[in-house]
C-alpha cells in the first residue's frame, strides 16, 4: 500500500481542486467526485488507486471505502444507491475520497458510514475531517467568497441556488456557509419535532448564542412560537420566512427562514440576528422607546 501523504482536510481539498480546476476550467461545478476520485488516485498512486465507484443497497449507511472486493489492487468506493438525494451522494462520495486519502493506511480494511456521520452531530475525528474535505472539496472557499461574500445577508434561497450550483444538498450548503458568514446567525435542525442539532456562526458564538442541550442526549422541541415548531407540526410550503419581534429564539428578535424537506421529513431553520428587517424592527422599537420616555429634569 502507498502510504498517504499527510495533509489536513482543507490542504487536500485545496491540492485537488486547482488540479481539478487547471484540468476542467472555470465551469467544473458540480464536481464530478466518481471521476476525479479515479483519475487522481490514478495518476498519484498507481498502485493503490480508487479502481472501483459502485452503488448498492446498505440499509442504515450511507457508503464506505473497501479495499477493491475483486481482489485486485487498490479500492473501492460504495454508496447506497437507494438515496434519492442526488447531491448526498455527491457527497458521501467525497466524504469517502477523504477518508481514502487520509486514513487508508491506518484502517488497511476500510471504513463504512452511518447515516448520522454525515449531520456534523456527533462524530469520531476520521468522521470530522473526511466531512470537512468533503465540503471543501465540493464548495472550495475561493468560489464561495465570490458567489456568497460573507458580510452579505443571505436567506435560504440564496443558499438553495448555490447548493444547485456546487450540487450538494441545502444542508450541506448551509453548513458550509455558516463557517464562512461574518453575520450573526445559527442553523437549527429538526426532525420528528425534536431539535436534532444546531449550529452557530462565529459572530453568533461570539454573542453567546448557541443551542446547548439541557440533558444528556436529550433533544428537545423547538420553541412554540418558532416557524420550526409550525412546520414541524403541519407540513406546508418548501420555504417560509417570518420576522420574530418578540423574543423566541434564545430571548432576541430574528428573522427564522425554515425549508421543509419531503426526503426525510425535517426541517432547517436558518436564524438571521442582524438582518436588514430585524435591523428595521430594532430601529422602530427604539424610536417608540425614546416617544415614550418621560423628559428629564
Amino acid at each position: 500500500m502507498t502510504q498517504p501523504a499527510s495533509h489536513p482536510p482543507h490542504r487536500w481539498a485545496s491540492i485537488i481542486s486547482l488540479a481539478h480546476k487547471r484540468t476542467t476550467g472555470e465551469n467544473r461545478f458540480p464536481v464530478n467526485v466518481a471521476r476525479l476520485a479515479k483519475s487522481y488516485t490514478a495518476l498519484k498512486y498507481p498502485t493503490d488507486a480508487i479502481t472501483m465507484i459502485k452503488g448498492a443497497s446498505l440499509p442504515g449507511f450511507d457508503g464506505g471505502l473497501i479495499p477493491d472486493p475483486r481482489g485486485e489492487k487498490g479500492w473501492g468506493i460504495i454508496y447506497n444507491h437507494d438515496i434519492k438525494s442526488q447531491g448526498r451522494i455527491r457527497f458521501t462520495l467525497a466524504h469517502e475520497f477523504g477518508h481514502y486519502l487520509m486514513h487508508r493506511a491506518t484502517y488497511p480494511k476500510g471504513l463504512h458510514c452511518r447515516d448520522e456521520d454525515f449531520t456534523w452531530a456527533t462524530y469520531s475525528q476520521v468522521e470530522h475531517q473526511a466531512n470537512n474535505f468533503a465540503s471543501a472539496l465540493l464548495m472550495p472557499i475561493d468560489d464561495l467568497r465570490s458567489t456568497l461574500p460573507a458580510n452579505e445577508h443571505i436567506d435560504l434561497e440564496d443558499l438553495s441556488a448555490c447548493a444547485d450550483h456546487y450540487g450538494v444538498s441545502l444542508v450541506a450548503m448551509a453548513l458550509r456557509w455558516i463557517e464562512h458568514t461574518s453575520r450573526t446567525c445559527v442553523l437549527i435542525h429538526c426532525q420528528h419535532k425534536k431539535i436534532t442539532w444546531a449550529k452557530s456562526s462565529r459572530a453568533a458564538q461570539q454573542q453567546g448564542l448557541v443551542y446547548t442541550r439541557q440533558g444528556k442526549n436529550k433533544h428537545e422541541t423547538p420553541p412554540a412560537l418558532s416557524l420550526a415548531a409550525a412546520t414541524t407540526n403541519q407540513p406546508r410550503a418548501h420555504m417560509e420566512t417570518t420576522i420574530h419581534r418578540q423574543p423566541v429564539w434564545f430571548g432576541c428578535s430574528c428573522e427564522e427562514a425554515t425549508a421543509f424537506s419531503h426526503y426525510d421529513q425535517s426541517v432547517l431553520s436558518l436564524l438571521s440576528f442582524d438582518s436588514p428587517a430585524i435591523a428595521q424592527v430594532a430601529h422602530v422599537l427604539g424610536k417608540r422607546t425614546k416617544m415614550r420616555a418621560k423628559p428629564m429634569g
